[in-house]
């Protein structure tokens, strides 16, 4: 097994969010290792290079991140005015004014919350 080779292998393959168990297996029928071993050693590949990974894994975490935030701030933005111009909306099976238009807001404000914890987070595993 050539060391360097499988590790970049493991590491480009990590930073493609490509399932654990498949690169497991790919070691496997290339290198001759058995399960284990090729289990032992991405998990020490993981732990040695988890900036490299994470940094392969952070442009799309961050456009995923800022998707989600634009599509909150589009709900936030809609239902507010919609609200402001006199709209009821009814939440089913609840027939509470105004409710529909509080949960359509609350969910907004939470994906931009959550958009905005999800780039955080992939930047700081890129740095930490």
């Amino acid at each position: 097994m050539d060391e360097q080779v499988a590790t970049a292998f493991v590491i480009r393959e990590l930073a493609k969010h490509r399932n654990r168990n498949d690169i497991i297996m790919a070691l496997c029928q290339h290198d001759q290792l058995n399960w284990e071993q090729a289990q032992a050693f991405v998990a020490q590949v993981e732990q040695t290079h988890r900036r490299k990974i994470a940094g392969g894994q952070a442009p799309l975490l961050i456009v995923i991140g800022l998707a989600i935030i634009i599509a909150g701030l589009f709900l936030v933005t809609r239902y507010t005015v919609a609200t402001l111009n006199g709209a009821v909306i009814f939440q089913w099976p609840f027939p509470i004014p105004y409710l529909g238009n509080v949960t359509r807001i609350g969910a907004g404000v939470v994906m931009v919350i959550a958009g905005f914890a999800g780039i955080l987070k992939a930047v700081w595993d890129m740095l930490s």
